[in-house]
């Protein structure tokens, strides 16, 4: 048997094949619909995984960036929301947590990169584990995740081929100075040193 339900203010109808006419309260039509229609569940969120032994140090950023781009960097530099922590190095055993809130309308590009400083040894091109989620010094597969040396998110508030955003909500790019295998990156003086650029669109 197939039933059409329309519904209306006052009344739902459903009419059955052969023609038969059947008046049904709002909720009996509900119930017909959530029994032939049901709501596809919610996929799976990726599951969080700390690092333990890392200290958790944050930048507070800006997205959009206040002009064409922003940059931030952990050392003496910094930038906007760099902690002072952070402005004498992002050491071995540091967790850089750059937090930042997607913009509130639709946005088709925005791009948030990753580099060394290239300044000396303690700015070297050093292996880097990163994730961005929604969850702070995660290190899981959450929406992004590479381990590299330095990193290149195209990004997107609506429709778009990029990593795509919720308008006005939190994310967390987060890095840490290990390998593949989780082990640290870098030796003598321990420091590994970054910058972080937000560029708008153009």
């Amino acid at each position: 048997m197939t039933v059409s339900v329309v519904l209306d203010a006052l009344q739902v109808q459903a009419v059955r094949a052969g023609g038969m006419l059947l008046t049904l309260s709002s909720a009996q039509a509900q119930s017909i619909i959530a029994q032939s229609d049901p709501l596809p569940p919610d996929p799976p969120q990726p599951p969080v995984v700390l690092i333990p032994g890392l200290t958790v140090k944050v930048i507070e950023g800006i997205v959009p960036a206040p002009g064409p781009n922003t940059n931030y960097f952990t050392d003496p530099r910094g930038g906007p929301g760099v902690p002072a922590s952070l402005r004498n190095g992002f050491m071995v055993d540091d967790c850089l947590v750059f937090k930042f809130r997607a913009p509130a309308s639709p946005v088709p590009y925005f791009h948030i990169g990753v580099s060394e400083t290239g300044a000396g040894a303690a700015g070297g091109n050093y292996m880097r584990t990163m994730t961005l989620s929604t969850t702070p010094a995660d290190f899981g597969k959450g929406l992004w995740h590479r381990v590299d040396t330095g990193a290149s998110l195209d990004l997107s508030v609506g429709p778009g081929q990029r990593i795509r955003l919720v308008a006005g909500s939190a994310y967390y790019l987060n890095i840490c100075n290990r390998d593949k295998d989780g082990q640290p990156s870098i030796g003598p003086p321990g420091r590994g040193d970054v910058f972080i650029e937000v560029v708008n669109p153009r």
